[in-house]
């Protein structure tokens, strides 16, 4: 019995430790403090979105890739062995040619539209030649060849340039898409700036409908007294259950609302559902910036949209260059030996003495392309939409500063008036509670009374946000909000 009563004891002893150590992590549980700075550096720094920004932005560099591409070094090399045993009409041929052919070249093009190329071929054959063939040359001899030629681009592509100005395009669109990346993060900013602030005000607005509930909650008990000792009026007491319910009914929408909101929040910011949170807003309503306009010239969307215009006008200069006839100019030099030894035709080679010398011009032309009219074509129309949507983006962003401004004051006077509003409608409520209890006052009036002053302080909260998000509309239409 003694034994059972001790292993009893130790039973007890470890559940109440654990639960004790289990309080004691709950307690101990980090509060996350989070402001609008905090939100924004961290959905810029870990958020998906962000990344997701950082990829496109990575992907524009293959294009510039693939222009530069022309001016690589290239190699190309080959080996061929061959034997021959073809009979020929003529009756002239060998009996049998083996030939080994090693062939080596490398090209490179510069921004001038000059081509280089470097050429070495080396071509052994070992022949047997029939009993009635007056060949004289040795059944085995190696012929060693060099060249080197020299191409330039004449016309459509006069000295390259249409090459530079296809790598211009390429620079260009990196510059344009670091542009709009920040544009781009600027919107995903105020995405989660308006979160946060919607979160808050669900938030504040959860905290004030507990309080309107714990207001008629005394309301009611205060009836009942009334109502035991006969001096309520017929139908208070069912009112004011019939507002106490409503009030719940409002306490129950106002935390689901708060819950979807913050688990969108703490889902944009990548961070555990679970995780408590406290927000750090400014208590105060911040002053009124300075309301100037940025220049239109210095606006992000205003550059990307001019580096457009401007590539979409290379493009078509380099459509109308591709209607013109390709004439290239090619010089060419080159050296052999032809020798019955591999050493002697490669001195037969450098020695110089058996050159060829060659200049070509070449020229191709479509006549009446029905390829070459529809880029042409193609390189308007963009030109022409791009130049349009220039006009249009100016416009829209003149609007939008103007708009901003307009909003950022309207926000301003709202938010002062609202909090005037709620501390007027605080004194009347003081009063008003003073008088039902004098008698002097229905409860319908001080239901009525009620319902304003709490919508007062509901719009109080979400004028205050309005005014925040308003500022910071306002920084980003000056470019301030992500620089």
């Amino acid at each position: 019995m003694r034994e059972l009563q001790f292993l009893w004891r130790i039973f007890f002893s470890f559940i109440f430790i654990f639960n004790v150590n289990s309080i004691a992590v709950a307690a101990t549980t980090d509060t996350l403090k989070i402001s609008p700075q905090f939100v924004v550096q961290r959905v810029l720094a870990d958020g998906r979105d962000a990344k997701n920004l950082e990829f496109e932005e990575k992907k524009l560099l293959f294009p510039l890739s693939q222009v530069l591409a022309m001016y690589d070094w290239q190699f190309a090399g080959k080996v061929r062995y061959e034997m021959d045993r073809a009979q020929v009409i003529s009756g002239n041929g060998n009996s049998q040619d083996k030939t080994t052919l090693w062939n080596a070249s490398l090209n490179k093009k510069i921004p001038t539209g000059t081509t280089f190329s470097l050429g070495y071929t080396r071509n052994l054959q070992s022949s047997i030649y029939r009993a009635n063939s007056t060949n004289t040359r040795s059944p085995y001899i190696v012929l060693d060849q060099a060249d080197f030629s020299v191409s330039q681009d004449l016309l459509s592509n006069f000295f390259g340039i249409v090459d530079r100005r296809a790598e211009k395009v390429a620079r260009q669109n990196i510059y344009k898409a670091a542009l709009e990346k920040r544009e781009s993060q600027e919107s995903l900013v105020l995405s989660a700036l308006q979160l946060f602030w919607d979160t808050y005000v669900a938030k504040e607005t959860l905290r004030e409908n507990i309080n309107a509930r714990n207001k008629y909650e005394s309301v009611v008990k205060e009836l009942e007294q009334k109502t035991r000792h006969g001096f309520s009026n017929p139908g208070d007491m069912a009112k004011a259950r019939a507002e106490f319910e409503t009030q719940k009914i409002n306490v129950k929408n106002a935390a689901f609302s708060y819950v979807n909101f913050m688990d969108k929040l703490l889902t944009m910011m990548l961070l555990p559902l679970d995780q408590q949170v406290e927000f750090d807003v400014p208590v105060e309503v911040p002053d009124l910036p300075p309301l100037d306009a940025k220049e239109m010239a210095n606006l992000r969307k205003i550059q990307a949209a001019e580096l457009t215009a401007e590539n979409a006008a290379i493009e078509k200069k380099a459509a109308d260059y591709g209607a013109l006839p390709e004439i290239k100019l090619i010089g060419s030099l080159g050296y052999t030996g032809l020798e019955p030894q591999s050493s002697q035709a490669f001195a037969g080679l450098t020695s110089g003495t058996h050159p060829i010398y060659a200049i070509e011009l070449n020229v191709n032309y479509r006549f009446f392309s029905e390829k070459v009219s529809g880029e042409k074509q193609q390189a308007t129309v963009l030109y022409d939409q791009a130049f349009n949507n220039l006009l249009k983006a100016k416009e829209d962003e003149k609007v939008n500063m103007t708009g901003a401004i307009e909003k950022l004051q309207a926000s301003y006077a709202v938010a002062k008036s609202s909090i005037l509003s709620v501390k007027f409608w605080e004194q009347a409520i003081q009063e008003q509670e003073k008088s039902y209890r004098q008698g002097r006052l229905e409860l319908s009036q001080l239901f009525q009374d009620y319902s304003s002053y709490f919508r007062a302080q509901s719009s109080r909260t979400k004028a205050i946000g309005d005014y925040h998000i308003a500022l910071n509309q306002f920084a980003a239409t000056k470019d301030m909000l992500v620089q």
